[in-house]
């Protein structure tokens, strides 16, 4: 991934847009973190109770695995052409 990669995720962190956490969903977020994967980058938060129970971010990671991985499987088939 390139650094133009991160750019709305850095830009989403920056300009406080993410408000609700990335796990449990309640609102007043205190951490933001940028999850990687493959071929994209997205902004995350987490609320204090969600990252005081995550501190290495494994729980983030499952379901940030479980909303993104069939459309980034989608992204890069689009990518190379070879729908």
């Amino acid at each position: 991934m390139s650094a133009e990669d991160w750019l709305v995720a850095l830009d989403d962190g920056l300009c406080e847009r993410l408000d609700h956490c990335s796990l449990c969903g309640r609102k007043g977020v205190h951490w933001f973190h940028i999850w990687e994967g493959t071929a994209l980058a997205i902004g995350t938060a987490l609320c204090v109770r969600c990252r005081a129970a995550d501190p290495k971010y494994d729980a983030l990671e499952v379901v940030m695995q479980q909303r993104y991985a069939k459309r980034l499987k989608g992204s890069l088939i689009w990518a190379t052409g070879d729908r």
